[in-house]
């Protein structure tokens, strides 16, 4: 059961609390458990509330920060417990690089929403050129961290080395 875990100022609402259909269409499409959770403080809860129904915004469960906890630490110590607790988080998307790069130090992976608009706009693109895309494309790209480059790009040494390694010993 996918479960993605979503924020909602500027990831699923934009400035002026209007809904971002690309990533809300997303969501709804990928995930069959949506938890939103938000640093908006819990005493904006009803707030919050009407706002995701005027934007037909559908989730199981919504988190608000109930101090005044950074939104970093907040976020990540949330989803922690779902971890802590044995639920897979599947994905977690965040505009805020901060929040996402917490989050990701978890294990957990981690999307930005703007991704998402992106590869939307490649999918019109395509669609107007009246070719059609490839299934893979439907997906957005999953951004590595550094971390992960340089982890990969090691293996990918190591294996070549390997080779080398055996094709000279193959050869005598």
């Amino acid at each position: 059961m996918p479960r993605f875990i979503v924020d909602i100022d500027g990831t699923l609402l934009d400035g002026d609390h209007q809904p971002i259909d690309r990533v809300i269409d997303y969501v709804e499409e990928n995930a069959e458990e949506v938890v939103i959770l938000t640093n908006r403080p819990e005493s904006e809860r009803a707030k919050t509330e009407a706002e995701l129904d005027e934007a037909d915004i559908e989730y199981d469960r919504l988190i608000m920060n109930p101090g005044s906890t950074p939104a970093a630490e907040f976020k990540a110590a949330e989803v922690k417990k779902f971890l802590d607790a044995s639920q897979q988080v599947d994905l977690f998307i965040d505009n805020d690089a901060g929040n996402r790069e917490a989050v990701s130090a978890l294990g957990v992976d981690v999307m930005d929403p703007a991704d998402i608009q992106e590869q939307a706009d490649d999918m019109e693109e395509q669609d107007d050129e009246t070719e059609e895309p490839s299934s893979l494309d439907r997906f957005p790209k999953i951004k590595m961290t550094i971390e992960d480059k340089l982890a990969t790009a090691e293996l990918l040494a190591q294996a070549l080395r390997s080779e080398e390694h055996t094709s000279e010993l193959q050869s005598h």
